[in-house]
């Protein structure tokens, strides 16, 4: 039985806990994070790097290096892949068993790129070990230059790529026109499957897919004609685009959004009935409403939609200026979600940018209510430039925060603590908590009754002291059957069930914002019905037991009511784990209990005459 008890509390905005910054390339052009992976109690962090031939394995112009770091961002390992063209990173999802996949574009036909190139840059797709080492590597794509947007595994054991091609030929079997939208399904060993185009003659984009509940693929992206496979009607430049398929790449459905300017989907969340967009958008009409600025300058856009593709509700975030989204996180409850990207706004929704003139970006967190309501907002960074190179720069981690891989370009100044080299651009990888320190603190054992007899009272209150850092609270009963409980906070009262009889545990734990404590130790009872002990009078029947604490032996002096001649004394622990049992005789006597095999802790025991009982409580200590 678990009762909850909740107090009002605030939001809290979450704060730096620890950062690193990398500069490896050393150079005006910087490093870029596209991607971060959790591993255990470490990172697997993808890097773009460029121009440094004192790297590891490094080939020439711009490599892919995938970095290990420790659970606060120290380098462990470190490899770069690719050859002597230009090889972008993109993604790195994990495999299964110790491989992980790393999505990217390449235009090198060398190093580790020798699966051939068709053309412009290809889609390169290459699977490593947890030690780094090359397991084997493909290109994909058309004649034409290609980009790689998303990759994710398949029930299968194989992978989706999407990514938008600029032309014909190679592994694309159609071309509309333009940039288009091309979906690529391969086995785990990277062979090809099924392969579609999607799009019309103008510019189409994708930036995120997802495997929804049904097992299809749904994708988000852009879209600026109707036509080719694209059955809606933009209401004037891009529309945000949102389209279901099977995994045969039949298309289920699609749906335009948007208004009369540039309006792009960047990532796409299921829901129970519907699903969550972000997006970006110019537009303050059509779908849009409440844009901050003039139609220069993109708001970010998140609406949800019911399961028909209507929209629910929708909402502009931002000010004045440029705010670009990047990822959006559905918290664990599904109560409320957090939205990553960066802002040169300092009005509107946006406030505590640290370039306030607006000619600077800082990483902007919000986090609302899935009802639309803003709940916190913050700025994070410092007097130049930081930004989000992707959606996949940002994930949350086991302690309730969130790791964030961003770039900027002044070291120590603001949020920023860590230095690099003048005139450059770094890197930049922050853990961010929602109240470091202030975790709930574990209660202590309830204080309440060892042994109750529940025909004498049925009620019992069991306590505990303030624990620090705690909003609410939470008891539990076990068994269920032992009685019902209710909970007034810092106490619990239980009504106990008059026939059963046995151990019962109660425990509490408690919460604040951040999260929740262990469950305390519990607090034991023995409970007993006592039936019929009333009826005997005191002086006729007693039980004296010693030594209490005891070590090596306990003495049972007893004396049996009226004509009763024989007994059974039963032992239990404290979770009533039967011990042992054995019999007295006569009508008074005494009987000696070897105690030295039983670990230290509590012992009840029960003496049984007939239809009268008596109960108490041994320690034993060593």
């Amino acid at each position: 039985m678990l009762i909850f008890m909740a107090f009002s509390g605030f939001a809290q905005v979450p704060e730096i806990v620890w950062q690193q910054c990398y500069n490896y390339s050393g150079a005006q052009e910087g490093d870029k994070i596209p991607g971060i992976l959790p591993e255990g109690d470490s990172y697997l962090v993808l890097f773009e790097v460029w121009d440094n031939e004192n790297l590891p394995d490094f080939h020439g112009s711009f490599d892919i290096m995938v970095v290990e770091t420790d659970s606060i961002g120290n380098v462990l390992r470190e490899r770069c892949y690719g050859g002597t063209g230009q090889d972008i990173s993109g993604k790195i999802i994990d495999a299964g068993n110790d491989t992980y996949y790393v999505l990217g574009r390449t235009n090198s036909t060398d190093g580790d790129v020798q699966s051939g190139n068709y053309g412009g840059s290809d889609i390169w797709v290459f699977k490593i070990n947890g030690d780094g080492e090359l397991l084997w590597e493909r290109t994909y794509g058309s004649t034409g230059y290609d980009r790689a947007k998303d990759m994710i595994i398949l029930p299968d054991g194989g992978f989706l790529i999407a990514g938008e091609i600029s032309s014909g030929g190679g592994d694309v079997g159609t071309y509309y026109g333009d940039w288009d939208i091309w979906l690529c399904r391969c086995d785990s060993v990277g062979n090809i499957l099924y392969e579609t185009t999607l799009g019309n003659e103008g510019e189409d984009a994708v930036n995120g897919v997802l495997l929804n509940s049904e097992g299809n693929i749904i994708l988000t992206g852009s879209i600026e004609e109707q036509g080719g496979t694209v059955t809606c009607e933009p209401m004037r430049l891009k529309d945000v685009w949102l389209t279901e398929l099977d995994m045969q790449f039949h298309v289920l459905w699609d749906h335009c959004y948007g208004g009369s300017w540039d309006d792009v989907g960047y990532t796409v969340t299921e829901q129970d009935d519907g699903y969550l967009v972000l997006a970006s958008s110019r537009s303050n009409n059509g779908d849009v409403s409440g844009h901050h600025g003039d139609w220069g300058n993109p708001d970010i856009w998140i609406f949800k939609t019911d399961a028909g593709q209507n929209i629910v509700w929708q909402k502009s975030l931002g000010g004045t200026r440029e705010d670009i989204p990047a990822s959006l996180i559905v918290d664990e409850e599904g109560d409320y979600f957090t939205v990553f990207g960066h802002t040169n706004s300092n009005d509107g929704d946006v406030s505590g940018n640290h370039q306030s003139a607006g000619t600077t970006s800082d990483i902007w967190a919000v986090q609302m209510s899935l009802e639309d309501e803003i709940q916190w907002q913050h700025c994070y960074g410092g007097i130049g430039n930081e930004m989000l190179a992707s959606s996949y720069a940002v994930l949350k981690n086991e302690s309730h925060g969130f790791i964030v891989a961003a770039q900027t370009d002044v070291s120590v100044s603001d949020d920023i603590r860590c230095t690099f080299y003048e005139n450059t651009k770094s890197a930049w990888l922050i853990e961010i908590e929602k109240c470091p320190g202030y975790f709930p603190e574990t209660p202590e054992i309830p204080s309440g009754p060892d042994t109750i007899c529940t025909q004498n009272q049925q009620e019992h209150t069991y306590t505990i002291p303030p624990p620090a850092n705690a909003w609410t609270f939470e008891w539990r009963l076990e068994p269920d059957t032992s009685g019902t409980l209710t909970n007034y906070g810092l106490y619990a009262v239980v009504n106990w069930n008059p026939t059963y009889e046995g151990t019962a545990a109660i425990s509490a734990r408690c919460a604040n914002y951040c999260t929740e404590s262990e469950w305390s130790e519990p607090k034991y009872t023995q409970v007993q019905t006592c039936l019929g002990t009333e009826e005997t009078p005191a002086e006729r029947v007693a039980l004296r037991v010693y030594p209490n604490p005891a070590k090596e032996w306990v003495v049972f002096n007893f004396t049996l009511p009226n004509d009763k001649t024989e007994g059974v004394i039963k032992i239990v622990d404290a979770k009533g784990v039967f011990i042992t049992s054995f019999t007295v005789t006569g009508k008074e006597g005494q009987k000696i209990c070897d105690t030295r095999k039983l670990k230290p802790g509590i012992y009840f025991y029960t003496l049984n005459v007939s239809e009268y009982s008596r109960s108490g409580k041994i320690v034993i200590s060593k």
